[in-house]
């Protein structure tokens, strides 16, 4: 996990100068979901869970936002959806989802 947020850095910073994302960190959160969801007895990752799934949901709808295209838009939605599961007062995921107009 902590490639995968140094990573972010690299992706937030170029969001934040270009408005684009190369998703540097892609591979490393989907990598860290892979390894703590098979592990995740009792949700004792589901925190950590929850930051990989926030990652990609926005890398996704980052690229919805330059695309419009609707798999970018479903891919982001569905990691929000995914965050809902196990926090469903997530306040961040349930602003993504409206913003991106995707019920919850």
């Amino acid at each position: 996990l902590n490639r995968a947020n140094l990573l972010s850095l690299v992706d937030n910073r170029e969001y934040y100068t270009t408005e684009s994302m190369k998703g540097v960190a892609k591979p490393a959160y989907e990598k860290v979901l892979e390894v703590m969801l098979a592990n995740n007895d009792g949700g004792k990752h589901d925190k950590n869970i929850i930051i990989a799934y926030n990652f990609l949901g926005s890398y996704y709808a980052v690229l919805y936002g330059k695309t419009k295209k609707a798999e970018d838009k479903d891919d982001a939605g569905r990691y929000f959806q995914k965050i809902l599961e196990i926090d469903s007062g997530n306040a961040q995921a349930q602003q993504m989802l409206k913003s991106l107009k995707i019920k919850y």
